[in-house]
């Protein structure tokens, strides 16, 4: 019997200096990388730039796009467009074309910049998942 509790106050003594080792051993550990950084930071070192089809277009012009999509949109959801909505359609293609935009051109051009913007904002961005980082806001 005597032989049993000594090993039973072995096994505890270990366990408790292997608890406390457990808690201590953290604390000893260096602390985790961390830097400061600004909004730059977080931009990427090269960004190819795609050309916006629609910067500089009047606001007038893009309203008028804005309702041609909406209605293509629409339309390929299955909604039925009336008549006065289908003319109203083609007349908005005719004045967008009389000044020169070539919507389908525009908007092909629109779907590459969402392609080549889409990967800048994933958040797995590995430059940005590779550190521990302090993030601080830029000063107004």
């Amino acid at each position: 019997m005597k032989s049993f509790a000594r090993h039973l106050a072995a096994a505890v003594a270990q366990a408790g200096l292997a608890a406390l080792l457990a808690l201590a051993l953290p604390a000893c550990a260096a602390p985790p990388i961390t830097r400061a950084i600004s909004w730059d930071d977080l931009r990427p070192a090269s960004v190819e730039e795609v050309p916006d089809p629609f910067a500089g277009m009047p606001d007038e012009r893009m309203d008028m796009l804005r309702v041609l999509v909406r209605s293509r949109v629409l339309e390929a959801q299955g909604f039925a467009l009336t008549e006065d909505a289908r003319r109203m359609r083609d007349e908005l293609a005719r004045k967008l074309a009389l000044h020169g935009v070539d919507v389908d051109a525009a908007l092909a051009r629109r779907d590459a910049v969402i392609a080549a913007r889409r990967p800048l904002t994933s958040p797995e961005r590995r430059e940005v998942a590779a550190y521990n980082r302090v993030v601080s806001r830029p000063t107004p």
